[in-house]
């Protein structure tokens, strides 16, 4: 019974409750010995088109996939959580500074490049990832994970606008 209420029934990622306990007791060690906590947030792109294109069972796949490429290029002291819907997050412990969050963002994003395949069916999956870093972007965990959602919808929002610029007719 704790295992269905921590973690996500279908990646099997913690879920928002244990991320947040996680993410809660991180901040606590981190302003106790001085330390830094970096949050990743993450949203996968053009996931409804997916599912409607597709059908829920593809976009089903495509969330474990998700969540197992995360697990797989992150540290093992790092957590990963499916907050729902398409949206993750990776709570980075022990970071030195903003660096270290970028890294683990460009270490995702390589993660992602390879296209994935679903029967006969090859699709990339592509996400926005925002970061936030305690304390600089917020003394608790929901001004973290808002500065980290912020961050990713500005980063959305820039690709969503290059893919618009990119048409023949606008």
């Amino acid at each position: 019974m704790r295992i269905e209420a921590t973690h996500d029934p279908l990646t099997g990622l913690a879920n928002r409750r244990l991320f947040y306990d996680r993410l809660q007791q991180a901040i606590r060690h981190a302003l106790r010995y001085g330390g830094k906590v970096g949050i990743l947030y993450l949203d996968v792109d053009r996931f409804k088109d997916i599912n409607d294109l597709h059908g829920h069972y593809i976009g089903d796949a495509v969330l474990m996939e998700m969540a197992q490429r995360l697990q797989d290029c992150v540290r093992e002291s790092d957590s990963v959580a499916r907050l729902g819907g398409d949206e993750f997050v990776v709570l980075l412990e022990g970071v030195e500074g903003r660096q270290d969050c970028i890294a683990a963002a460009l270490k995702v994003e390589q993660s992602l490049t390879h296209a994935a395949r679903f029967g006969d069916l090859h699709l990339e999956i592509n996400a926005s990832i925002g970061q936030a870093l305690y304390p600089d972007d917020g003394s608790d965990e929901d001004a973290l994970i808002r500065a980290a959602d912020a961050a990713m919808y500005r980063v959305k929002s820039g690709c969503e606008s290059e893919r618009q610029s990119r048409l023949p007719f606008q």
